[in-house]
């Protein structure tokens, strides 16, 4: 695993992004971003993910769990991505996110390209692995109330 990217957001708080291989499918890139992705952070968030792209690594799960805030460059860059990965056979599945960000990428329309897969194990198994066990299982409240993502995010995938 590589060591932790970091930058700080507008407030001064870090924001990190972690890069590794699945041990399981090595063909696919997890990348783990932590923090604010705002004005300030987006150039790393987005010169990362580029990179990935251009030296062959177009399967991609990006774990947003950690994520509390994702400004509209954020967005775009997170856009930019997948349809780059797309052209190359590969794509940029998300997932993990707090329901306050899953409802900024729902709001902007986001969900209508592609789904916001609410594990790991989801995102991995859209790539065909079988048998994904996940590192983690998050469980998302909206006004109290537990939801599945996938019933808000029902893009292509």
């Amino acid at each position: 695993m590589l060591s932790p990217l970091c930058e700080l957001d507008r407030r001064g708080r870090p924001m990190d992004i972690s890069i590794e291989q699945f041990e399981a499918a090595p063909e696919i890139t997890r990348i783990r971003i932590t923090g604010r992705i705002d004005s300030y952070t987006v150039e790393r968030v987005d010169e990362e993910l580029n990179s990935l792209i251009h030296i062959g690594s177009n399967k991609l799960v990006c774990d947003l769990s950690g994520v509390e805030f994702v400004a509209g460059p954020g967005l775009k860059a997170f856009l930019r991505t997948i349809q780059t990965a797309r052209k190359q056979d590969g794509d940029l599945k998300l997932c993990g996110l707090r329901p306050e960000v899953a409802k900024m990428f729902s709001l902007a329309g986001f969900t209508s390209i592609a789904t916001l897969y609410t594990s790991e194990a989801q995102a991995l198994q859209a790539f065909g692995v079988a048998g994904a066990t996940p590192a983690y299982e998050q469980t998302l409240i909206a006004g109290g109330a537990a939801f599945d993502k996938t019933m808000i995010a029902p893009g292509k995938g």
